[in-house]
Parts: structure tokens; C-alpha cells; sequence
């Protein structure tokens, strides 16, 4: 079961920083393909690809400090168990938008005691969909309707709901492919530029002080707010496909 390392209370310290880890150099897969040679144990040579993949195991426990060494190589541990047993999506939609509303005025929204907990399970939110879009995994919640059979025609309805209710924030087209959004929302920012982001919320969260007043474009935490709200949705959405009775569904109309 997940071990959640992170329990909530209020004397968590608020201002954790990554400075350590932005200096440091992280190679592409490319990079390590050109330049990493083939080690060999005595006249048997290790084959490039499983060598590939040890160095991207090695990488992914530098880089992913949030997950334990078994959610890192199967994500979907993590989100079984924070999606279905830890919290709903509205309620930690809740959660994250009070801690940025702090972040943004000087009022304090929602319980501050909770904000560092929310801040960590974000980054951890944040790790799953780097992974995902690492490895090119894409998922969707749609069905096929051209067959137009009683099953396909009640799980589109219940999609429609699903959607209309809890990703209303996502396009069509990342609804259809979850990698659409990650290839966006890491475009717009680096993993550690991300991390910075985010730390820098749970900072201003629990200051008089607002962000607003410290980042050069005030209006950039609106664009900010909605990539955070669409990474809530698309981890949800995306263990909705992991769902017994999406995969049964699925299973009997493909």
C-alpha cells in the first residue's frame, strides 16, 4: 500500500526550495543513446536498449523525489490509491485553488495547516504526469459509437456526465489524448521550473506578501491556475481508465 510519507499538519516548513537540483544537469534519453557506450560484464556485452533503460531508472529516482522507487516504475499505484482512498477530485480541486487564492491576497483561504500537505501531493501529481509523458503513455475516455450497440450508447452518457462534471477544464482533444496536455503543460514549463512554481505558491501562501507582487507578469498566475486545475483533472481522468468498470467497458466493445 502507499506509504504517505506526508501526513498534514501545521509546522511543516513552507518554504522548501529546489535550488540544489536546478543546477543540475539532467541528459536527454537522446544523450545518453549517443553518447552512453554499451558496458560489458566480462565477454558479454550488455544490450544498449536494457542499458538505456537502467540509466533512465537511475534518472528517475534523482529526479522523482515524491514517489517511492515502485510508484516511479508503475504511476498508477500513487493514483489508485490517492483517487479512489485519499481524496475526490472536487475536494482537492478545492484544496489547490484556496491554496493559490492565498498565494494571490493576503487573506488566508481554507485551513493554513493544510497547505504544505496539498503543496506535496501537487508535486507528486506533478512527477506521475512527467513519467507519463516521458514514456509517451496516452489514455482516453471515449466510446467508440459508430458501433452504436446499448453498451457503447450508456458509456458515452456516462462519460458526457463524467466530463461535463469533473473535466470541464480539459479540450476534446486532450480528453481523447492525455499526452496532449502533458506535451503543453511541459512546454510551457521545465519539470524543475514547475517545481520552483509551485514552491514558490506554498511560500506566499502562508506570507502577507503576494505572489502577484514578486513574478514580473502578474497576470501569468491565471495561466498558471489553469494548467494546475487541468493536471488535477488529467490525473483523475487518467485513473478513470484504470477503473474496473472502464476496462471492462472497453473490453466489450473494442
Amino acid at each position: 500500500m502507499y506509504d504517505n510519507r506526508f501526513e498534514r499538519n501545521g509546522k511543516a516548513d513552507a518554504s522548501i526550495h529546489f535550488e540544489a537540483e536546478v543546477g543540475l544537469p539532467v541528459p536527454s534519453v537522446a544523450n545518453i543513446e549517443s553518447k552512453s557506450p554499451a558496458p560489458s560484464t566480462g565477454s558479454t556485452p550488455i544490450p544498449l536498449g536494457l542499458f538505456n533503460l537502467l540509466n533512465m531508472s537511475r534518472k528517475d529516482n534523482l529526479r522523482y523525489h515524491q514517489l517511492t522507487k515502485e510508484q516511479i516504475s508503475n504511476p498508477h499505484l500513487f493514483l489508485e490509491y490517492f483517487c479512489r482512498c485519499d481524496i475526490d477530485i472536487e475536494t482537492f480541486r478545492i484544496e489547490i485553488l484556496n491554496l493559490i487564492r492565498s498565494a494571490c491576497s493576503s487573506k488566508k483561504h481554507g485551513n493554513p495547516e493544510d497547505y504544505h500537505y496539498n503543496y506535496r501531493c501537487l508535486l507528486q501529481f506533478l512527477e506521475v504526469a512527467h513519467i507519463f509523458f516521458r514514456r509517451g503513455e496516452k489514455y482516453s475516455i471515449t466510446a467508440n459509437l459508430t458501433l452504436c450497440t446499448p453498451c457503447t450508447i450508456d458509456l458515452s452518457k456516462y462519460y458526457h456526465t463524467l466530463i461535463n462534471s469533473h473535466f470541464r477544464n480539459l479540450s476534446h482533444e486532450e480528453i481523447r489524448n492525455t499526452n496532449c496536455f502533458f506535451t503543453d503543460l511541459f512546454s510551457y514549463k521545465t519539470l524543475n521550473d514547475w517545481r520552483l512554481t509551485f514552491d514558490r505558491i506554498v511560500e506566499y501562501a502562508h506570507r502577507t506578501q503576494t505572489i502577484d507582487e514578486v513574478i514580473e507578469d502578474g497576470a501569468e498566475m491565471v495561466i498558471i491556475k489553469e494548467y494546475i486545475e487541468k493536471l488535477i483533472e488529467v490525473i483523475y481522468l487518467i485513473d478513470n481508465t484504470q477503473s474496473v468498470i472502464y476496462l471492462q467497458s472497453t473490453a466489450s466493445i473494442n
